[in-house]
């Protein structure tokens, strides 16, 4: 718990944070759930009037994955997370994010490589969704053998062809959505050697 003053204010103002998380492995399952909680209470003056904005955000996650040497791996990731803005003169702003991702990972063959991500986030305010985007990239890496010098990689970028992605914003005085744009869809192949 932390205390400030302003030197424009008499009031203090107030956080509190606290986050867990805990995780567990069954032979070759590992598992994780977590969460993050922050509370904030601050003042501002507006035209000679005292203005209290009360923050609360909370978020959860949780993971299920696998953890093999020589079979294909998979990880399964969800993520959600609540932000409440109450002020005294503004209407109150309500934000739901739900993130869940699906990742991939296999060693087929002694030499091929095979990576995949995917994560779909979906962003709500006051119960209606204002954004919601994909993302996917792929990985395939071929390596005759784990001694051969050369390996080749072609490598995919936002498959899906997403043009953007949002993220919410909220403090005392200002509440924002990001929208960030993003490189289009790209192909690459890369060429490595060692020496």
């Amino acid at each position: 718990v932390s205390f400030r003053t302003n030197l424009n204010s008499p009031f203090d103002n107030e956080t509190l944070s606290a986050f867990g998380r805990v995780g567990k492995t069954f032979k070759k399952i590992r598992t994780s759930l977590g969460g993050n909680f922050t509370y904030s209470k601050s003042f501002q003056f507006l035209q000679g009037n005292v203005n209290e904005n009360l923050l609360y955000n909370h978020s959860y996650n949780t993971s299920i994955g696998t953890n093999f040497t020589k079979a294909p791996n998979v990880s399964l990731k969800y993520r959600i997370s609540f932000t409440d803005q109450i002020s005294g003169n503004r209407d109150d702003f309500n934000t739901v994010t739900h993130v869940p991702s699906l990742n991939f990972d296999a060693y087929i063959w002694e030499s091929l490589t095979l990576k995949s991500d995917f994560s779909f986030n979906e962003v709500k305010q006051a119960g209606s969704v204002t954004n919601s985007f994909k993302i996917w990239d792929m990985t395939i890496a071929y390596r005759k053998n784990r001694d051969a010098k050369w390996e080749y990689e072609l490598i995919g970028s936002n498959l899906l062809g997403t043009d953007s992605r949002t993220s919410v914003n909220v403090n005392n005085i200002s509440r924002s959505i990001n929208e960030t744009f993003i490189l289009p869809r790209f192909v690459s192949l890369r060429l490595r050697y060692q020496l």
